[in-house]
């Protein structure tokens, strides 16, 4: 999208990828690291590989259902701002005649770049909301 996308766009992508680095390192990682050593300590526990297996399984559960709760979130996020460009290119569609002339494909042009912008501002704006949700998503983990 960067490159062609409006600045609000490109802010929204900005701002999602820094969040999703701020949660990896602030809730992510020491849940795998906690998961890593809880891992170390089955093997110094038990001497039955069923056992290891099982008690490996219950440390990594953690950390898998946080990148499903991160995973499940941005794909929501991402298909709600889809819809919003969608509604844009249909606008612009409605706009133009059958056989368009350059003046209403301009017209029509402008209308979605317009409406575009004003889907990455929206978009921008849900995602300190989108933030708080996952964090209170992984807190209850």
């Amino acid at each position: 999208m960067a490159g062609l996308a409006p600045e609000s766009v490109q802010g929204v992508e900005k701002a999602i990828q820094g969040m999703i680095e701020d949660i990896q390192k602030l809730h992510l990682l020491p849940r795998q690291k906690q998961a890593f050593l809880c891992c170390a300590q089955c093997c110094d526990n038990t001497t039955n590989m069923q056992q290891v297996q099982s008690c490996v399984e219950r440390c990594t559960s953690g950390p898998a259902q946080f990148q499903k709760i991160i995973q499940a979130n941005m794909a929501e996020f991402q298909e709600r701002f889809q819809r919003c460009v969608f509604r844009c290119q249909d606008l612009a569609k409605e706009s133009m005649s059958f056989d368009a002339t350059p003046a209403e494909q301009s017209l029509a042009e402008q209308k979605f770049k317009t409406c575009f912008d004003a889907c990455g501002k929206e978009f921008q704006a849900k995602i300190p909301k989108l933030r708080a949700d996952i964090e209170g998503q992984l807190k209850k983990v």
